[in-house]
């Protein structure tokens, strides 16, 4: 409703030529354009894939981070510490691949579409 009073009050003081400073931006309007898509459902096979995604990654992060702790306090002979803190760190390596993987794939589903070009002939 305030956009709109706005946008009223601008025409009513410039006419039809709003001047170019009180449009909103093309990457915001972009931006606002996608955020809605994606809460009315689109993508939300991508966004389901991608959450999954970023629950596997804190899972081997967190199992990682637990088989590092326990194999590095207990007392068992030293194959069995190698091999649970060898564990450990693959865990946790392909965990943060994972977190990274869904962090990225995110900015890659909030990002807007890209502008069109200017076009020279409008058809």
């Amino acid at each position: 409703m305030r956009g709109f009073l706005v946008s009223l009050l601008l025409n009513a003081a410039f006419g039809s030529g709003v001047p170019n400073f009180f449009q909103p931006s093309g990457w915001f309007a972009r931006s606002r354009r996608r955020q809605r898509e994606l809460a009315a459902g689109v993508d939300a096979d991508l966004v389901l894939a991608n959450r999954k995604r970023y629950r596997l990654g804190v899972g081997l992060f967190c199992f990682g981070l637990l088989i590092i702790v326990l194999g590095a306090g207990s007392h068992v002979n030293h194959a069995a510490r190698v091999i649970a803190l060898s564990v450990g760190f693959a865990s946790l390596a392909i965990g943060f691949v994972v977190l990274e993987w869904a962090r990225r794939e995110r900015s890659w589903l909030d990002e807007p579409d890209p502008e069109k070009p200017p076009s020279i002939f409008k058809i």
